[in-house]
């Protein structure tokens, strides 16, 4: 009987533990909603959020998050590790950030897959020396949550990723 109450002790310290880590949040230092980055011999990527067709909250967590900074930075750094390059000449990648949504951190604990999806969908423009030579949209969106992945900044990192990835393999 002393082992079932011990085992039982521990299973309610777990799910406390988990309940804690699950709505636990932190929160990065604000970015800007433009974004420019730039490293010798790379393109210019520049990353704006469409201010007319995202709900003004939605704005806010992706600048909170650094959204435009980091998606800029992950764009260059899946250019260096693929090799690709958007053009030519000198190019310039300008990426427009047309629907974002993210869950928090505790409906996507408590709720997960039932509280809708995390989203990122973006417009793409390659120029190079001042023409347009390309223009595409792409994006991701997931559902995992609960306890796979509770937490708002590992799947704003996801997201991130993912569209990084699939922005430059439409080049």
């Amino acid at each position: 009987m002393a082992t079932i109450l011990t085992r039982a002790r521990w299973v309610a310290i777990g799910c406390l533990a988990l309940t804690v880590g699950g709505c636990s949040s932190a929160t990065l230092p604000p970015g800007s909603l433009v974004a420019q980055a730039m490293s010798a011999g790379d393109p210019q990527v520049t990353v704006s959020v469409d201010g007319s067709g995202i709900a003004a909250e939605r704005r806010e967590a992706f600048e909170q998050r650094g959204g435009a900074e980091a998606l800029a930075n992950a764009v260059l750094n899946e250019l260096a590790s693929t090799a690709k390059q958007p053009a030519p000449g000198p190019a310039e990648l300008r990426v427009v950030v047309t629907s974002f949504r993210l869950r928090s951190t505790g409906s996507g604990f408590w709720l997960g897959v039932m509280a809708g999806v995390d989203r990122l969908d973006v417009d793409v423009t390659v120029i190079d020396d001042g023409q347009v030579v390309k223009t595409y949209s792409t994006g991701v969106a997931g559902a995992i949550a609960g306890m796979i992945k509770p937490g708002a900044d590992g799947r704003f990192d996801g997201l991130i990723e993912v569209t990084a990835q699939r922005i430059v393999a439409e080049l």
